[in-house]
Protein backbone atom coordinates (compact mmCIF):
# COMPACT_ATOMS: atom_id res chain seq x y z
CA UNK A 1 0.00 0.00 0.00
CA UNK A 2 1.77 3.16 -1.56
CA UNK A 3 2.11 5.94 1.53
CA UNK A 4 2.38 3.33 4.64
CA UNK A 5 6.10 5.09 4.74
CA UNK A 6 7.60 1.68 4.64
CA UNK A 7 9.36 0.38 1.65
CA UNK A 8 6.69 -2.62 1.24
CA UNK A 9 5.81 -2.30 -1.73
CA UNK A 10 3.58 -5.34 -2.33
CA UNK A 11 1.25 -4.57 0.08
CA UNK A 12 1.80 -7.25 2.49
CA UNK A 13 1.68 -6.91 6.12
CA UNK A 14 5.33 -7.82 5.58
CA UNK A 15 7.34 -11.39 6.95
CA UNK A 16 4.13 -12.73 8.34
CA UNK A 17 3.33 -14.27 12.13
CA UNK A 18 4.65 -17.46 11.01
CA UNK A 19 8.15 -16.34 10.25
CA UNK A 20 8.14 -13.77 13.45
CA UNK A 21 11.07 -13.35 16.12
CA UNK A 22 11.22 -16.03 19.40
CA UNK A 23 10.70 -12.14 21.36
CA UNK A 24 7.89 -12.68 24.55
CA UNK A 25 4.75 -10.81 23.53
CA UNK A 26 4.68 -7.84 26.08
CA UNK A 27 3.90 -9.13 29.61
CA UNK A 28 3.40 -12.79 29.60
CA UNK A 29 7.22 -13.97 29.43
CA UNK A 30 6.79 -16.67 27.59
CA UNK A 31 8.76 -17.27 24.23
CA UNK A 32 7.33 -17.79 21.05
CA UNK A 33 7.60 -20.80 19.08
CA UNK A 34 10.85 -20.78 16.69
CA UNK A 35 10.94 -19.11 13.50
CA UNK A 36 10.41 -22.17 10.54
CA UNK A 37 11.82 -20.14 7.57
CA UNK A 38 14.75 -22.95 7.12
CA UNK A 39 11.93 -25.77 7.49
CA UNK A 40 13.37 -27.01 4.61
CA UNK A 41 17.06 -27.11 4.68
CA UNK A 42 16.87 -30.42 6.41
CA UNK A 43 14.62 -31.63 3.58
CA UNK A 44 17.43 -31.74 1.19
CA UNK A 45 19.50 -34.44 0.02
CA UNK A 46 23.32 -33.82 -1.74
CA UNK A 47 24.65 -36.91 -4.03
CA UNK A 48 27.76 -36.73 -5.26
CA UNK A 49 27.56 -38.59 -8.42
CA UNK A 50 29.95 -40.16 -11.22
CA UNK A 51 28.38 -40.85 -14.50
CA UNK A 52 30.47 -41.57 -17.27
CA UNK A 53 33.68 -39.94 -15.11
CA UNK A 54 32.25 -37.03 -15.06
CA UNK A 55 32.01 -35.80 -11.60
CA UNK A 56 28.32 -34.16 -10.56
CA UNK A 57 26.83 -32.51 -7.22
CA UNK A 58 22.81 -33.18 -7.21
CA UNK A 59 20.24 -31.64 -4.47
CA UNK A 60 17.12 -32.88 -4.32
CA UNK A 61 14.10 -31.74 -2.55
CA UNK A 62 11.20 -33.78 -2.14
CA UNK A 63 7.42 -32.15 -2.34
CA UNK A 64 3.82 -33.54 -3.07
CA UNK A 65 2.20 -31.82 -6.32
CA UNK A 66 -1.81 -33.04 -6.83
CA UNK A 67 -0.85 -35.82 -4.92
CA UNK A 68 2.23 -37.05 -6.45
CA UNK A 69 5.86 -36.75 -5.48
CA UNK A 70 8.00 -34.56 -7.10
CA UNK A 71 11.79 -33.74 -6.72
CA UNK A 72 13.33 -30.58 -7.37
CA UNK A 73 16.71 -31.54 -8.52
CA UNK A 74 20.05 -28.82 -8.88
CA UNK A 75 22.76 -30.12 -10.96
CA UNK A 76 26.13 -28.49 -10.25
CA UNK A 77 24.54 -25.37 -8.54
CA UNK A 78 22.64 -24.63 -11.72
CA UNK A 79 18.81 -23.97 -12.47
CA UNK A 80 16.31 -26.51 -10.56
CA UNK A 81 14.67 -28.87 -12.77
CA UNK A 82 11.51 -29.97 -11.33
CA UNK A 83 11.37 -34.36 -11.79
CA UNK A 84 8.37 -36.55 -11.71
CA UNK A 85 7.65 -40.39 -12.44
CA UNK A 86 7.07 -41.25 -16.33
CA UNK A 87 5.08 -44.67 -16.21
CA UNK A 88 6.36 -45.15 -20.25
CA UNK A 89 10.07 -45.03 -19.36
CA UNK A 90 9.43 -46.27 -15.26
CA UNK A 91 12.15 -43.82 -13.91
CA UNK A 92 11.77 -40.34 -12.85
CA UNK A 93 12.44 -37.45 -15.66
CA UNK A 94 12.50 -33.92 -15.65
CA UNK A 95 9.87 -32.27 -16.51
CA UNK A 96 10.72 -28.57 -17.86
CA UNK A 97 12.55 -27.90 -21.29
CA UNK A 98 15.67 -26.39 -19.64
CA UNK A 99 16.43 -30.13 -17.95
CA UNK A 100 16.99 -30.87 -21.55
CA UNK A 101 20.77 -29.92 -21.34
CA UNK A 102 21.44 -33.32 -18.64
CA UNK A 103 22.57 -36.34 -20.28
CA UNK A 104 20.49 -39.36 -20.63
CA UNK A 105 22.84 -41.45 -18.32
CA UNK A 106 22.44 -38.72 -15.37
CA UNK A 107 18.98 -38.70 -15.72
CA UNK A 108 18.72 -42.08 -15.20
CA UNK A 109 21.78 -42.30 -12.61
CA UNK A 110 19.55 -39.08 -10.53
CA UNK A 111 16.20 -41.50 -10.92
CA UNK A 112 17.68 -44.95 -9.69
CA UNK A 113 19.26 -42.46 -6.92
CA UNK A 114 16.66 -40.87 -5.16
CA UNK A 115 14.04 -43.94 -5.94
CA UNK A 116 16.61 -45.89 -3.60
CA UNK A 117 15.89 -43.61 -0.68
CA UNK A 118 17.85 -41.17 1.63
CA UNK A 119 21.11 -41.46 2.27
CA UNK A 120 22.37 -43.55 5.40
CA UNK A 121 24.93 -42.04 7.99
Amino acid sequence: MPGRGDKNTHGSAGRGARNQSNEPFVGDGQNEPASDHNKNRNRTETYHLRVDEVPYVVETFAFMFNDEKRFNVRVNGGPESVFAWDPEMNRLRPLDDDATILPDALEETISKRILSGPKRP
